[in-house]
């Protein structure tokens, strides 16, 4: 969402509401944008941003309350408060906010500020995919096919996976196309379904792994690695994953290390093979544990 631009370089003020300079005639529309533009950088004053969304807020805009749950854990025109953080979310995710709910339902399943509850975790991703929320589409998914709280029910998965990919999610497109490739869980086998998504998920990843984002980079590397949705190139992906891996991606730091391990693109080194995959198991990757223990590193 066009809001999120400022939590990077936007410094921390102490908050003073003082909502006497505020016009109570405004709407909570017209407060939320004026809110906004406070949080520009040609505009910058986070501490009249939270005034206005703060009152926006109170008058029912529910962006102005998720707003608030971002100021408010980042300690944006304030001081980091959890507390005030986790009210302003409830209230956006009661009025059906769908990024309310989705990190909401991250929340309950991780046990951040509230008691694990895996139950309500996956109703809160249900609710935030009924709500047009292509990655809780993708959460839901996963759910519903591990019978995750709530009862397994793999043709409500593969509906739901398919919906977040048709959204141009890449992270559902692979795992799709995985799925049919494979005949996951006894959903149909079918190659050209699987290409045709391993496709559009390596096209998505390759275009963000040009904006520098890491976690799209490694997706890139791997289906090169793998020759999913394009033609095999173990070396290019060798080249990807040394990069990330220095600087310190658990991921990459095993894949090549398995790399090593097995002399594919690069030259055979079990030293460089055993430390980088107790660098990526020092970081909990499940992978790189296995093989530690497996190893007996």
């Amino acid at each position: 969402m066009q809001y999120l631009r400022f939590i990077i370089f936007l410094c921390l003020i102490p908050l003073y509401v003082n909502s006497a300079t505020i016009d109570p005639s405004l709407s909570a529309d017209s407060l939320y944008k004026k809110g906004i533009s406070y949080l520009d950088r040609a505009n910058r004053h986070p501490q009249k941003a939270l005034e206005h969304l703060i009152i926006a807020s109170d008058k029912g805009h529910i962006h102005s309350s998720y707003l608030l749950y971002l100021l408010y854990t980042n300690g944006i025109g304030t001081t980091i408060d959890k507390r005030k953080a986790k009210e302003y979310l409830v209230i956006a995710a009661n009025k059906k906010h769908p990024d309310a709910l989705h990190t909401l339902g991250h929340n309950y399943a991780a046990g951040i500020g509230v008691t694990k509850d895996t139950k309500q975790a996956t109703s809160l991703f249900r609710l935030a995919a009924k709500a047009g929320h292509k990655h809780a589409k993708f959460d839901y998914s996963i759910r519903l096919i591990r019978g995750d709280g709530v009862t397994k029910n793999v043709p409500l998965a593969e509906k739901w996976m398919l919906k977040s990919a048709h959204d141009n999610n890449p992270m559902a497109q692979k795992k799709i196309a995985y799925w049919y490739r494979g005949g996951y869980e006894g959903i149909e086998k079918n190659q050209k379904k699987s290409h045709y998504w391993f496709k559009r998920a390596f096209d998505n990843f390759e275009i963000a792994a040009t904006k520098k984002n890491a976690s799209a980079q490694f997706e890139y590397a791997y289906m090169l690695s793998n020759g999913y949705g394009t033609k095999q190139n173990k070396a290019k992906a060798a080249k990807i994953y040394q990069a990330l891996a220095k600087n310190n991606h658990a991921a990459a730091q095993f894949w090549l290390g398995q790399m090593y391990a097995s002399g594919e693109a690069v030259t055979k080194d079990m030293n460089k093979a055993k430390e980088l995959t107790l660098k990526s198991a020092a970081q909990n990757f499940r992978p790189a544990l296995t093989v530690k223990q497996q190893a007996g590193w």
